[in-house]
Formats: structure tokens, C-alpha cells, sequence
């Protein structure tokens, strides 16, 4: 009898349901009514609310149309047209700004592909009266092709390049069948890359242009990572494409690895990982000196293979908190390279790290001390000396030190009545500390009111 019951009930409901839903094939809009319904007031309506333009030239000016219609019964006022772009425009002529019942309106934008390549989504905005949806965000999208293309890519690879080496042949050619690749020019910053252009033909008979790069014999040692800027002229229309060259450049001496860099933050005192100097054409070498500036001790040692030497630095206690940067300079006694140099990138520990950096205090916390800790980067133990707030409202009470961790100290603090004041109260805890150039630390404390 039980079961029975159940089914009665859930037929029932079915019954109940298929009765209420529209019937198949009305439409939908906004959300699941349909879209034609009459609603009182304006109703803004796209049937569609993305154009794609395809694939579109670079320094092209392509347009598409978006078509708003009024569903409401009184007139829809489009208020604002915003592009978030700089490339793309939005056109409507103030006489079309009101869309009648039942009316619509064409909004023309245009798309500027110039300086820019691959695939393009740009998002505008349309806003009017509609009570209900008064914005509407529009989508454009596009596929910038250059006018011409670079084989096999616009990519040139350096992998441990040494100054006078000939690099990779690019091939350019038209994208277009039909069209001239008239000239080019290629433009790379800094004297690293040096460049010459040849006329050649592929096997279908396309006229093209080669270019052979090789590496400045006045190029720098170390890593390199450019943009390169392709300016090539078809059928009389300028048109540029964007690629890289990305690598390294060995001299006589190598550098492994290319940089002294540190993800996390660094204690002082810490020693890194040896960079090694590595002579590449047989002869060795000595170190005359290091430099790697204030903050850091250095030494030398043979490396793992013969002529090697390995270069390691230590950050000392004066370095500051925070990023640090320098460049790291090796003066040698070998006659085609006497000076190697390294970028240093480290993010320096505080010498004392406050959690939280501040302390809110509100009517459910009222009784509740809040706990500030505090950890220095020192090799002696942290000491607080005192620990004050200039409001008595605010009762501070300074935690003994753990001997299992002496580089940790807590400091408490509460509101030290049993009721919410009337008002918002702010005020600073001062903690004075043993800790160099971190003596006195300012915490903001508030009692706040919502």
C-alpha cells in the first residue's frame, strides 16, 4: 500500500508539471521565457551576441553589425556604446538611439587589426534603459594574418651561440598567392644579431626573401631573450609580424648556469649553489677578482673538471630586506675574455616577520586575545624589550620565550573591558626589539563597529 501511494503521488506531480510548461518550440531569450512576450517597459534583445569576422589582414579595417531589438512596449533608449579596446569602434547615428516597440536598430563595429597577429577576441559593451538588462556584453572575434609568413617560424634559436656564428636561414614569402613581398626589413634591439636578405623562389614558384642571421662579434655574453620585428612591404601595403630570438651566447668562457637566482626568500648567511666557470676553447684561466657588490661574501674553487672554477657567494647580515639585485663581475687573466659577468636576483628574509600585520578586534571577538607573532633572522635568540599601546583600552601582554625556540617571540593583546565601545577605536602597538634596523615595529590595532 505504501508503494502505491508513492507512485500516486509522483504521477500526480508529473501530471502537474507537464501542464505548466510552455509548449515545445515557443523560444527563449534572456532566460526560459520567450523572447517575443510582451513585458511592460523597454526590452533589449540580440539574436546574436558574438561576430566572426574570420580570418582578416593585419592593417585591415573590417566591420560586422550587431542588430538590437525592442521586445518591451515602450521605447528602448540605447544610453552608451563602450569598446574596452582601442582597436575596435562603435557607430550608431543619434537618430537611431531609440528603438520603438517591435523596432530595431543595426550598430556597426569596426575592427583595426593594425600591430596585431593570431587570434583576436575583443568584448564591447551596449547600455540602455532596459529595467531588467540594461548592459549587454558583445563579443568580436578575428584571426590577424600577416600579409606575409615566415618559414619555419619567426623564431631564431641561439642555443650557446658564440659571436661570428651563422644562425638559422628564415625563408619569407607572401601569404597571399598572387601578391609581391616587395621588401623587408628586419629590426632587433642592441648589437647582438647581424642579418643578410637574398631573393629565393619555392618549389611552386614563389618569390620570397631569405634572411641568414648570425651572431655581432660586439654581442654580449649571457642570455638572451628579443623581440624581433619582421617589416616587410606586399603590393605597396606595410605590414610587420613580431617574433623572438631567444638563446644563449658563450665566449671563451662559459657560464653554468647563466644566472644566481633564488625563488624564495633567503636567510642570511645562506651560501648558494657554485656557479661554474668553464673555459670553451681550451685554454685556462685564473680569477684575478670578484665583485658582486655590498651584500655579498664570495669565494673560488676548482671545479669538477680540469680548468674549471667554481664562483660561490653568501648573502651577509647587512643585506636588506626584500628583492635584491646586482650583477656579479669576474675579472679573469684569459686574453679573449677578461671580465665574465653573471646576474644575481635574490628576495632577502625580513630580519623580523610579523603575523598578522595588523589586529582586528570586533564585538564577537570581544573577550578574545589576539596573538601576534613574531620571528627574527638573527643567529642570537629575539628579545623583546617592551611592548606598548598608547590607548589603555587595549591591554598588551608580552609571552615568555620558549627555549626550544628562541628566534620566536608572541605578543597578546585584548580589549581590556567587557564592552563594545560606542565607537570605532584605532590606535598602534609599539613593540621594541633587539633586532637591527627592526627595533622599534609598529602593529595597527582597531576596534571596529559594523
Amino acid at each position: 500500500m505504501k508503494t502505491l501511494c508513492f507512485l500516486k503521488i509522483n504521477l500526480v506531480a508529473v501530471i502537474g508539471t507537464l501542464a505548466a510548461a510552455p509548449a515545445l518550440g515557443q523560444g527563449h531569450s534572456h532566460a526560459l521565457e520567450d523572447p517575443r512576450s510582451i513585458q511592460n517597459g523597454p526590452r533589449a534583445y540580440f539574436e546574436s551576441k558574438v561576430i566572426d569576422l574570420g580570418d582578416v589582414f593585419q592593417n585591415e579595417r573590417t566591420a560586422g553589425t550587431f542588430t538590437i531589438e525592442n521586445f518591451g512596449n515602450e521605447d528602448l533608449e540605447i544610453r552608451e556604446l563602450a569598446a574596452h579596446c582601442g582597436c575596435t569602434v562603435l557607430e550608431l547615428d543619434e537618430s537611431q538611439r531609440i528603438v520603438p516597440p517591435d523596432g530595431k536598430r543595426e550598430i556597426t563595429v569596426f575592427f583595426n587589426s593594425e600591430d596585431r597577429q593570431g587570434l583576436q577576441r575583443k568584448l564591447v559593451t551596449v547600455f540602455t534603459n532596459d529595467p531588467e538588462y540594461p548592459m549587454t556584453d558583445l563579443v568580436i572575434r578575428s584571426n590577424v594574418l600577416g600579409s606575409f609568413k615566415v618559414l619555419p617560424a619567426q623564431y631564431v634559436a641561439m642555443v650557446d651561440a658564440r659571436p661570428g656564428d651563422r644562425l638559422e636561414t628564415l625563408s619569407v614569402y607572401p601569404t597571399v598567392e598572387g601578391t609581391t613581398l616587395e621588401s623587408l626589413e628586419i629590426n632587433v634591439p642592441g648589437n647582438v644579431l647581424e642579418y643578410a636578405l637574398e631573393s629565393i623562389v619555392n618549389d611552386d614558384g614563389v618569390g620570397g626573401i631569405g634572411v641568414s642571421f648570425s651572431v655581432a662579434d660586439e654581442a654580449e655574453f649571457g642570455p638572451i631573450d628579443l623581440e624581433i620585428r619582421f617589416d616587410g612591404t606586399v603590393d605597396g601595403k606595410p605590414h610587420s609580424i613580431w617574433g623572438r630570438a631567444v638563446g644563449s651566447i658563450v665566449g671563451p668562457i662559459d657560464v653554468r648556469p647563466d644566472r644566481l637566482e633564488s625563488t624564495h626568500p633567503t636567510p642570511r648567511g645562506r651560501s648558494f649553489a657554485p656557479i661554474t666557470l668553464r673555459p670553451t676553447d681550451g685554454k685556462t684561466f685564473n680569477v684575478l677578482s670578484i665583485d658582486a657588490g655590498p651584500y655579498f661574501e664570495h669565494s673560488q674553487a676548482p671545479g669538477k673538471e680540469i680548468g674549471d672554477v667554481d664562483i660561490a657567494l653568501k648573502l651577509k647580515d647587512e643585506a636588506p630586506d626584500g628583492p635584491l639585485a646586482t650583477t656579479a663581475e669576474v675579472r679573469t687573466d684569459h686574453p679573449d675574455m677578461p671580465i665574465v659577468r653573471f646576474p644575481v636576483f635574490v628576495d632577502v628574509l625580513p630580519r623580523c616577520r610579523v603575523q598578522p600585520a595588523g589586529v582586528l578586534i570586533d564585538q564577537s571577538t570581544l573577550n578574545r586575545p589576539r596573538r601576534i607573532r613574531l620571528q627574527s633572522d638573527m643567529v642570537s635568540a629575539l628579545e623583546i624589550q617592551s611592548a606598548s599601546c598608547d590607548n589603555p583600552q587595549f591591554e598588551v601582554t608580552v609571552i615568555d620565550a620558549s627555549s626550544d625556540y628562541p628566534k620566536i617571540r608572541f605578543v597578546e593583546v585584548r580589549w581590556a573591558s567587557d564592552q563594545a565601545p560606542a565607537k570605532a577605536v584605532v590606535s598602534d602597538l609599539n613593540i621594541k626589539t633587539n633586532v637591527p634596523s627592526r627595533e622599534t615595529i609598529t602593529v595597527p590595532l582597531e576596534f571596529r563597529i559594523d
